[in-house]
């Protein structure tokens, strides 16, 4: 497997703003073009495009596996994708979240309930078994694998993002 090393430059905050413009129709006024969510995030088009088409053709995996080096985007890349399948009103692009939604809101909040994220502890070089199956008294009863085996609370899907699992 070829990895592709990706650059990325970072602007701004992780949500989209929207830009003043002038208006095509009229030069002497401005309106409010809302910008994509992916457009702070520079160097992963290949990968956007890859993963805009696997959502129109309903043909997404289960997993992925974003490897690179550190400081590429890969968990800005994950975030977005996860957003955007978490959206439940993209609009016209469905590799887009309208960042209003009942999805998108609480997305962005940091506590929605269909999205998960593990990481390593602070001060761990390891990911603990017990984040991905829960503690050996209550395996299978917690942990990662517990929750996503549980139906969506919200929309269609559960998305989950493992950090560093090296």
């Amino acid at each position: 497997m070829r990895n592709e090393i990706i650059r990325t430059v970072i602007s701004g905050l992780d949500r989209h703003y929207s830009l003043v413009q002038r208006c095509p129709s009229d030069t002497s006024t401005s309106c409010r073009i809302p910008m994509s969510i992916w457009s702070n995030l520079r160097g992963h088009a290949v990968q956007r495009e890859m993963f805009s088409r696997a959502v129109q053709r309903g043909r997404l995996s289960q997993s992925y596996l974003l490897v690179g080096p550190d400081g590429v985007g890969k968990q800005l890349f994950a975030r977005k994708l996860a957003q955007c399948l978490l959206c439940r009103a993209p609009g016209g692009d469905e590799f887009e979240a309208c960042d209003e939604c009942s999805g998108c809101r609480p997305f962005l909040a940091g506590n929605h309930p269909d999205f998960l994220y593990v990481t390593r502890p602070e001060g761990k070089r390891e990911l603990q078994i017990d984040l991905i199956a829960g503690p050996k008294e209550r395996r299978g009863q917690e942990g990662l694998c517990h929750d996503l085996s549980l139906h969506p609370l919200e929309g269609s899907r559960k998305v989950a993002i493992i950090n560093d699992a090296d």
